[in-house]
């Protein structure tokens, strides 16, 4: 039985939540995002996509990011200006209507991640958000140079 169990937890522990296993080359020590995230470890791209959103925060301010991200701000040592952190339909804890009055007054710039985790974004499906298919939908899209994140503005 015990056997058993090591072997359990080496094969579970080998392969991290929505991540590569942990033999992978790609990790860097996460502490270059924030110190928050020191003894950590992080792919490269998961890198380089808080670097860049951390220009992105310092750049533009009253913000919101949509759909995936709930610990960005935290991270970031930012405040999200949003009612919620995952807008994701799954993860919402009131109506649509409620979420998109409070979207619809509570931000200056909106960003949305190019891709977020699971699956394409504004496909249906477990993670999907409706939240982020109506700023899609129905505001303008103020810029588009980034490589992870397109910024929206109402």
């Amino acid at each position: 039985i015990f056997v058993l169990i090591i072997t359990y937890v080496v094969i579970v522990n080998s392969k991290p939540y929505r991540d590569d296993f942990i033999w992978s080359n790609d990790y860097v020590d996460a502490s270059e995002i924030s110190p928050k995230l020191a003894f950590i470890k992080s792919s490269n791209i998961k890198k380089d996509k808080h670097l860049e959103l951390e220009i992105i925060l310092n750049k533009y301010n009253k913000t919101t990011i949509l759909p995936s991200m709930p610990s960005a701000y935290y991270i970031h040592n930012k405040i999200n200006y949003f009612s919620i952190d995952w807008p994701m339909d799954v993860e919402a804890a009131y109506d649509r209507k409620g979420l998109i009055r409070d979207l619809e007054s509570c931000c200056n710039y909106y960003i949305v991640e190019k891709k977020s985790f699971g699956q394409p974004i504004g496909k249906e499906g477990k993670f999907y958000s409706s939240i982020t298919d109506y700023v899609l939908s129905n505001f303008r899209l103020y810029d588009s140079s980034y490589e992870f994140f397109d910024i929206y503005v109402k």
